[in-house]
Formats: C-alpha cells, sequence, structure tokens
C-alpha cells in the first residue's frame, strides 16, 4: 500500500478545507438571489490555462418542472479569490480546471461539489491561440507556484 507523506496529507486536508469554504460561499450567495422561481442549480466554473487569472463557466437554473429559469449568480471578489487559491493548490497536485456545483432549492445543505480536469476546456484554448503560440503559454497557476 502506498504511503502518503505528511505534506501531502496536509495538502489534501487543506484543498477539502478550501472546497467546504466555496461550497458554503456559493450556497451564501444562492440563499442571497432575489428569484424564488427556481429549483435547481448547476453551476460550472471552467479555468483554462489563461496567462492572467481568470475563469468561466455556465449557470444552469431550472424551476420544477425542468424548464431553464433566468438567474445570474456573482460571486464577489473574496470568491474568486478563493476559487483562484483552490485551483492553484489543486494544480501543484495533479490537473483540475473545472469546478461543478449541483443543488436543489430546498436541501442546499446537500449541494454537491464536485472538481476535475476536462481535455475539452485545454483544446479549445488552445485552439483559439496564434498557431505560434500553442502549447507555450504557462497558465498563471504554475507562474505563481515557480515566484
Amino acid at each position: 500500500m502506498a504511503q502518503l507523506n505528511f505534506f501531502a496529507l496536509q495538502n489534501i486536508a487543506y484543498m477539502k478545507d478550501r472546497l467546504i469554504i466555496i461550497k458554503q460561499e456559493i450556497i451564501r450567495e444562492l440563499l442571497a438571489l432575489n428569484n424564488a422561481e427556481w429549483h435547481t442549480v448547476q453551476l460550472t466554473f471552467d479555468f483554462p490555462p489563461y496567462l492572467n487569472k481568470g475563469y468561466s463557466g455556465s449557470q444552469n437554473f431550472k424551476d420544477q418542472q425542468g424548464n431553464r429559469v433566468r438567474v445570474l449568480f456573482y460571486g464577489d471578489h473574496a470568491f474568486d479569490n478563493n476559487m483562484y487559491d483552490f485551483i492553484a493548490a489543486v494544480n501543484q497536485q495533479g490537473n483540475c480546471n473545472q469546478v461543478v456545483f449541483t443543488a436543489q432549492r430546498d436541501q442546499l445543505d446537500g449541494a454537491e461539489i464536485s472538481v476535475g480536469f476536462k481535455q475539452e476546456i485545454e483544446n479549445d484554448f488552445q485552439n483559439n491561440l496564434p498557431k505560434s503560440k500553442r502549447g507555450k503559454t504557462i497558465p498563471w497557476w504554475k507562474l505563481e507556484a515557480s515566484e
């Protein structure tokens, strides 16, 4: 059986704690929305390997019948910073470029948040670069790690 060193265990605990904070912040923002129509939500945050910090994503709010509802979710500066810190920490251990939050309005405590790597995010980013720059950009989280 493989053994994890103390640093790796600390880092895993840090990432779990940071993910819990992100989940709590999303729930806080959802509770503050002035829209009673939505029943379920899926928020997807994509982190292409930009040179500067940033992310894109999608918001999918639905009513009880499964119809899309127009609701705008905005995180504040602290939320953005927590997302950036989390992505930077996770990418020191491996690859991660997507965070997905899924919940039902009446069961926010049971909300799920997952992280992963989607090659399509990387491919789309690279395909939008000039050919001379493809595969040569260094993501912001690697630049911060080398400082």
